[in-house]
């Protein structure tokens, strides 16, 4: 087992993407000698982002993966996952109320097949897509002035779990992706169960 980790080690230091676990996956192999090598890195990725209003500086993460199933140079598979977390709000809610609507906590869970390994799918604009299309980001600082914003920004900007997962997914069937999977699951506030959609592209 020490070769696994010894493979993993000798590659520490350079630039994490699809061609780095191409290498490990090549040397890994061709230690211990298997038809197959898999490798899943998971890690939270974290971006500034400024609140709307007041402009002070926060992180937010998104869980991202990486996979790859290697048989031989050419016999490769790549994998970008990302899930992120923004606003919802209910439009059916929004109509039949006088005075608000309730929201919800939507986890957007994007996993993407690159058509290209040399044209590169960027950790951002995945997480842009999914900011774009929810009701309202978030955000890890927000002042007063800031949660008067976002609250009426989602309020503007209602959708359901369907209208989000049709929206990225119109919008990614012009990335270079061979495949893509759109999930998006709304932690409902008034009832016990979550609203869910998915869709996935392949071609």
């Amino acid at each position: 087992m020490s070769r696994l980790a010894v493979s993993v080690h000798k590659f520490s230091e350079m630039p994490l993407n699809a061609h780095l676990l191409i290498h490990i996956a090549e040397y890994v192999k061709g230690k211990i000698n298997s038809e197959l090598c898999e490798i899943v890195y998971e890690f939270p990725y974290f971006i500034k982002k400024v609140a709307p209003v007041s402009r002070e500086p926060g992180l937010v993460y998104s869980n991202v993966s990486f996979k790859l199933l290697y048989y031989n140079p050419t016999k490769v598979k790549f994998k970008i996952g990302v899930i992120t977390t923004a606003t919802s709000l209910c439009p059916c809610s929004k109509e039949i109320s006088n005075g608000g609507a309730h929201n919800q906590r939507s986890k957007i869970n994007i996993e993407c097949v690159p058509s290209d390994l040399n044209k590169i799918i960027w950790i951002e604009d995945i997480i842009d897509i999914s900011n774009k299309h929810a009701a309202c980001q978030v955000f890890s600082v927000l002042k007063r002035v800031d949660e008067k914003y976002v609250t009426e920004f989602a309020y503007g900007n209602p959708g359901f779990v369907e209208d989000i997962v049709r929206l990225i997914y119109n919008e990614m069937v012009s990335w270079p992706c061979d495949q893509f999977t759109v999930e998006v699951s709304n932690e409902e506030s008034i009832h016990q169960h979550n609203a869910y959609a998915r869709m996935t592209y392949e071609q």
